[in-house]
């Protein structure tokens, strides 16, 4: 795609070739923008386990955290 050089930071933003990370939480997926709903797609079932186990570690740590809350009384 041709653009003028004072258009370069607008095509940026949208370009579907620019690299783009995947924003669940550990998956370290990096691919172009123009193949980021087909990841999301394909990878649905692993970003799931990924944000149960994000959860999971969440619902510990608040756990402890009211645990010790309530000893310090």
């Amino acid at each position: 795609m041709f653009c003028f050089r004072n258009q370069i930071n607008l095509h940026q933003q949208h370009c579907p070739k620019k690299a783009v990370e995947c924003p669940v939480k550990g998956c370290k997926r990096i691919m172009m923008r123009e193949d980021y709903n087909r990841h999301i797609s394909v990878a649905a079932g692993s970003h799931y386990n990924l944000q149960s186990a994000e959860i999971q570690q969440l619902r510990r740590t608040i756990h402890d955290k009211v645990k010790n809350v309530a000893f310090s009384y």
